[in-house]
């Protein structure tokens, strides 16, 4: 069921913002191109965390209820129930609201560390039976916005290390304390769920934050098991690359395919909720190679190219202004993260010709894609 109306002041407040990850190399290079920009009033999300964010509320003594203000949301029992569904500006409302109501600072901290994998649904539950730790990578990297559509997460290894970054993608400054409380929660969640996919001993080796220090640090760095360093230029968790080299524990093919199915129904509902230059913008993003031919994708969302065409034109856009925007945002995005060559990622964005890759490349930038490396290196060093 979809929750009530959504709140249009949390979604005009919070807006939202794709922002690149920065200073990212060695990125494992299996992982998919992830559309940063979701609608931000589209009740499509599962509840299961903002639920566990209010029980935790309702553990301190505050009264539930007054989690909802604002956001659209008349009764706390409606989600409980497993059809509901609420949007990023509802989670976001939410979030500020328990914020504010908290008398503990380290609200988030501690909420983070009691969700266990199993509090993340059918998502979870695909993570605690995967077979490898490549699957569990390759979850995060398709499913993780089933339970966190503020962050884009992306994996790399660096001097034997294993990083999970956090991109923040809602319009949020570092300094507000919101972006705090959601950066506060999705690193403590992580740490929880690392330990109930591998052992109870697992701690981090380095945190890093955009966000000053507060008066907490200790706390914090308790519970991380590690020194948490603020004012960087990134989110990010570091572990010991060693970790993921065992097996998983709960391994199980049967069950990981049933929950990887319902992951994919769950998707398959947001895109249906969406407008079809978003449809289309999503599946680009998910495989830009196969998507990039029109009659493909036609077929794909059940649409022949000029009725498509019609769709797009009524939104006010057309099939070659999006795909020259995913191009874009995505090669700004290899190019920055990834060590592959350009012709690569000419080949990654659907080009068969990189010289046109390169041609298309300067006129949306004014540089090469080399010379648009060279230059984010040469930041990226200057700001460490």
């Amino acid at each position: 069921m979809t929750i009530c109306c959504a709140s249009a002041r949390a979604a005009e407040e919070y807006g939202l913002l794709a922002i690149s990850l920065s200073g990212c190399t060695n990125v494992d290079t299996s992982y998919s191109l992830r559309r940063a920009c979701p609608d931000m009033r589209a009740q499509v999300y599962p509840t299961c965390v903002v639920h566990h964010v209010i029980n935790a509320l309702r553990d301190q003594g505050v009264e539930p209820a007054s989690a909802l203000t604002d956001t659209g949301i008349r009764h706390v029992d409606q989600l409980a129930s497993p059809s509901a569904r609420v949007s990023i500006g509802q989670m976001l409302g939410i979030f500020d609201n328990a914020r504010k109501l908290s008398q503990d600072p380290t609200f988030a901290v501690r909420a983070g560390s009691r969700i266990h994998v199993t509090a993340l649904g059918a998502y979870g539950y695909a993570l605690l039976s995967s077979s490898s730790h490549h699957a569990v990578v390759d979850l995060v990297d398709q499913y993780d916005c089933l339970a966190n559509p503020f962050m884009k997460m992306q994996f790399t290894k660096e001097a034997g290390f294993a990083i999970w970054h956090m991109g923040m993608i809602v319009n949020l400054a570092a300094t507000d304390p919101l972006y705090r409380f959601i950066m506060e929660l999705k690193a403590s969640a992580i740490l929880r769920v690392m330990r109930d996919l591998y052992h109870e001993g697992v701690s981090f080796s380095r945190v890093r934050t955009r966000c000053s220090a507060p008066g907490y640090c200790a706390e914090f760095e308790k519970v991380m098991g590690c020194t948490v360093e603020y004012g960087t230029q990134s989110e990010d968790v570091w572990f010991d690359a060693a970790l993921m080299s065992g097996a998983m524990a709960g391994a199980n093919l049967i069950a990981h395919a049933m929950m990887r199915e319902q992951c994919d129904q769950l998707l398959r509902f947001i895109d249906r909720r969406m407008g079809w230059a978003e449809r289309i913008e999503s599946l680009l993003y998910r495989d830009l190679v196969r998507f990039s031919d029109f009659e493909e994708l036609g077929r794909e969302v059940g649409r022949s190219p000029r009725t498509l065409q019609r769709n797009l034109a009524a939104e006010g856009t057309s099939f070659r202004v999006i795909l020259q925007n995913v191009r874009s945002a995505a090669s700004a995005q290899l190019l920055q993260t990834t060590d592959l060559s350009v012709e690569t990622v000419a080949q990654r964005l659907g080009y068969s010709d990189p010289a046109n890759f390169r041609h298309a490349f300067v006129r949306w930038n004014g540089e090469s894609p080399s010379s648009f490396r060279r230059r984010f290196v040469t930041a990226s060093c200057c700001a460490r």
